[in-house]
């Protein structure tokens, strides 16, 4: 996934990369290993609900 957002960024076709930033967010804690469950799915929404506000200017 690291690879993949560098080369979206590396492309990205905007004059200004602030204008369309990509976000990258690993979770060390997921995985076979992590936690799961419905608060931790809303929380994820949460975020990535925040993140596009933000990155709108609502925010």
């Amino acid at each position: 996934p690291a690879k993949w957002v560098a080369k979206l960024r590396e492309v990205s076709t905007s004059a200004n990369s602030a204008e369309r930033p990509v976000l990258l967010r690993c979770e060390m804690s997921a995985g076979h290993g992590g936690v799961s469950g419905r608060y931790e799915r809303w929380r994820q929404t949460a975020f990535e609900y925040a993140w596009t506000v933000r990155t709108a200017g609502a925010g």
